[in-house]
């Protein structure tokens, strides 16, 4: 297993060691530890209606960080297998289309299919009018019956759709199926999300017996390379490598994020979100606080996971 890390924006003197937390003399912040929400079919990447309520907000400051890890899971496929005018590429979890248009960019005369099961957000990406098939795909389920073929393509691509579907195996496994011998699937996962941060601490700076969402129910079953890894062996993958990448996401402002956040329905702040028991409003001015003096005004530090590897 081979793991490496790559450093998009360099973390500021002051940012804060493996919580990301900045110094602080309250023992409230210091012993805080991010838990991420858990997983009810509400927030599961295969509830279309959720996902498509979103896609609008998500199709912006989110897809540009997700376009840069994008990139860089591309450059591990293809040190496996380059991208070419004979390449037939699966983007499963498309989304509003930031790794098909990468995929584009690079090998212009590629066949790419991009699939997800939200409507609205392929009718962003068909918005876009890419010389691609677009098609509704439940990740969770078999694929040959939802239309792709066994054995055809040459790429099997995905960003940030493998942390929210259970059980992931099953996709890994229906991957493996649908590509060619010499085929390449390509995974990008968070493996380090602070965006929840600023709302947890925010809730228990206003209610210290606040609890936020259990850890060991957590949002993604998949959270660190080595678990993407076992994935790969167990369904028949050979020449696993896997590479972490940091990233930032940067709003304008503290009220910018706040107002994303509260505002957005994305599904995993919504189900945040229920974890507070008043008026969402009531945490507002505390949560632009708290982006403001502990999160640089709405610079969220997140951390990408790829994993890639060829079926014999």
């Amino acid at each position: 297993m081979r793991h490496n890390t790559k450093v998009l924006y360099s973390l500021p003197e002051t940012a804060y060691a493996e919580s990301n937390f900045p110094p602080s003399s309250s023992p409230t912040v210091l012993s805080l530890q991010l838990t991420l929400p858990t997983s009810p079919s509400a927030i599961m990447s295969t509830d279309a209606d959720a996902w498509s309520k979103t896609a609008n907000a998500y199709a912006g400051l989110i897809t540009d960080a997700t376009g840069k890890a994008g990139d860089a899971l591309l450059d591990l496929v293809e040190a496996l297998r380059p991208l070419s005018g004979d390449s037939i590429v699966l983007d499963s979890g498309a989304g509003t289309g930031e790794l098909t248009t990468r995929i584009l960019k690079r090998s212009p005369r590629a066949s790419v299919t991009a699939t997800d099961v939200a409507p609205g957000m392929l009718q962003i990406l068909n918005n876009r009018q890419l010389p691609i098939k677009t098609q509704i795909l439940d990740a969770t389920k078999d694929y040959v019956s939802q239309g792709l073929q066994p054995e055809h393509f040459t790429h099997v691509l995905s960003t940030f759709m493998h942390q929210f579907i259970t059980p992931v195996q099953k996709s890994v496994e229906e991957s493996f199926r649908i590509l060619q011998s010499g085929g390449i699937l390509g995974i990008a996962i968070w493996s380090k999300n602070d965006v929840f941060k600023p709302w947890d601490i925010a809730c228990l700076s206003l209610d210290p017996s606040y609890k936020p969402m259990e850890p060991g129910l957590g949002l993604f079953e998949w959270r660190e390379p080595d678990q993407m890894e076992i994935a790969y062996y167990a369904a028949g993958f050979t020449e696993v490598s896997s590479d972490k990448m940091q990233l930032r996401l940067e709003w304008a402002s503290a009220e910018e994020f706040a107002d994303y956040f509260l505002t957005a329905k994305n599904p995993g702040f919504l189900l945040a979100q229920s974890t507070w028991k008043g008026s969402l409003e009531e945490v507002r001015g505390e949560l632009v606080k708290v982006t403001r003096e502990q999160f640089d005004d709405g610079k969220i530090f997140v951390e990408a996971a790829f994993t890639v590897g060829r079926k014999p």
